[in-house]
């Protein structure tokens, strides 16, 4: 195995602080980007993205550490970067928001599993995929993409609670922000 890191020169336009390329013995070259900046985190969200990273150990040798973005911060990134950067609204990273969906699903049946503590982080991370679903990016990219959030619920594995009451009225509020109704609010009766 080798390992190359590049540093960007001052006049490469890049918002990588650095790209690593690791060249396993299977001849499939990997490359890490480290971003110096993530484009819809700021603040606390920010700080928030750097503490839930997922550390994955022992992966190209004994010892070694790697610290990955949470599936749902790689999936808000990529609808972040769709909705904010011209130059992302392409077949190619539409497509990696579609897999960034799939290792989301993924994620939350892993959780779906799990009868420990790790089982407590679902219920705060669907709330979280409501309001990206429902966001002013997730609306965005729903329209323009064809890419739906809500898809990345395993919902017959879910909780039979959330699936009976919460989902139903989050579904409500979606279609609401997708479909017209300014801010998601229901129309009153007269």
């Amino acid at each position: 195995m080798r390992t190359e890191i590049h540093f960007p020169q001052p006049f490469e336009n890049t918002p990588n602080s650095a790209k690593i390329t690791i060249f396993r013995a299977s001849g499939i070259a990997a490359e890490i980007d480290y971003l110096s900046h993530i484009i819809g985190y700021v603040g606390k969200d920010e700080d928030r993205l750097k503490d839930r990273a997922i550390e994955i150990t022992d992966l190209y040798f004994a010892g070694s550490s790697l610290h990955v973005m949470h599936p749902f911060d790689c999936l808000r990134s990529r609808l972040c970067n769709i909705h904010s950067l011209p130059s992302k609204r392409n077949t190619i990273h539409v497509a990696q928001a579609h897999l960034a969906l799939d290792v989301m699903r993924a994620f939350i049946l892993k959780l779906t599993e799990e009868e420990s503590d790790t089982r407590a982080q679902m219920y705060p991370l669907l709330e979280e995929i409501i309001s990206l679903a429902s966001s002013r990016v997730g609306v965005d990219t729903f329209h323009h993409f064809g890419i739906d959030v809500l898809s990345c619920l395993p919902v017959d594995q879910l909780p039979e609670p959330f699936v009976n009451r919460r989902l139903p009225l989050a579904q409500d509020y979606i279609h609401r922000r997708r479909f017209g109704k300014k801010g998601g609010k229901r129309v009153p009766k007269r």
